[in-house]
């Protein structure tokens, strides 16, 4: 089995036999605890871990791709690059969303997860409905989409501040750019867990009643042979029965918030 890693600038297609090789692609720097890298390189994470274990456990020559968000969908859609592997969700295939990411689909969740609405601590917010945003400016990462809020992003209702990652976020919410940080909650437990970001400096306000939750997948690139997705399917349902993809998940996010 072969691993590799790509920065940007370098080409992309791994060479190895044809056959049993696959792309695996990474977004830069905004998608801990899924895909944790230090500049293209050192990769770990939930959806790392499992990608290379399948890959240990299938015999397969994996090539890991670093890219920033927008950029790697854009990879994901050339026809040399649909041999590949990622992570995504059926939520990400509404509209005004970019589904290459979440096309195609392992049969079982990795998890499912629920969002909050970081704020300072001392904020004296409380939230029970969406209007209560009204007239805010929430942060969020760059390229990220929330179906159920761009309707009031659109509308100016509420005002949105872009960032490029989570301290990023964090730093912002802390300086009173904007009221606070829209973000899953293994994400927050992650950067608690890290110390990236201190518990006592920040409130949570659940946001399930705006954002349902939803599950998120091991995807494939559609390009992926019917025989190797289905390899890759059946080993991922043994990870899931051995306990193998709860010890991975525990590993990054088990501190409670």
């Amino acid at each position: 089995m072969l691993f590799s890693s790509l920065s940007a600038g370098e080409p992309i297609l791994p060479d190895v036999e044809p056959g049993d090789e696959l792309i695996y692609f990474v977004i830069e720097r905004q998608a801990p605890p899924f895909q944790i890298e230090r500049n293209g390189f050192g990769h770990r994470g939930i959806v790392s871990d499992i990608v290379y274990r399948l890959g240990l456990d299938l015999g397969l020559s994996i090539t890991t791709v670093s890219l920033p968000f927008k950029r790697m969908l854009l990879e994901m859609k050339k026809p040399e690059n649909r041999n590949c592997l990622s992570y995504g969700s059926p939520i990400w295939r509404l509209k005004g969303n970019d589904s290459v990411q979440s096309d195609c689909l392992l049969s079982q969740p990795i998890l499912s997860v629920n969002h909050s609405l970081v704020t300072r601590a001392d904020s004296d917010f409380s939230l029970s409905s969406v209007e209560e945003l009204f007239g805010q400016r929430l942060i969020t990462l760059h390229g990220f989409n929330y179906a159920t809020l761009m309707p009031h992003f659109d509308s100016g209702a509420i005002q949105k501040l872009d960032v490029k990652n989570q301290r990023a976020a964090y730093k912002a919410v802390m300086a009173g750019r904007g009221l606070g940080f829209v973000t899953m909650n293994l994400r927050v437990a992650y950067s608690f867990k890290t110390g990236e970001s201190q518990r006592e400096n920040f409130e949570l306000h659940d946001l399930s009643s705006i954002i349902p939750s939803y599950p998120v997948y091991i995807s494939h690139g559609c390009g992926v042979s019917a025989e190797l997705a289905g390899r890759l399917d059946r080993q991922y349902l043994k990870l899931i029965e051995q306990g193998s993809i709860d010890r991975i998940v525990d590993r990054y996010v088990s501190q409670e918030l």
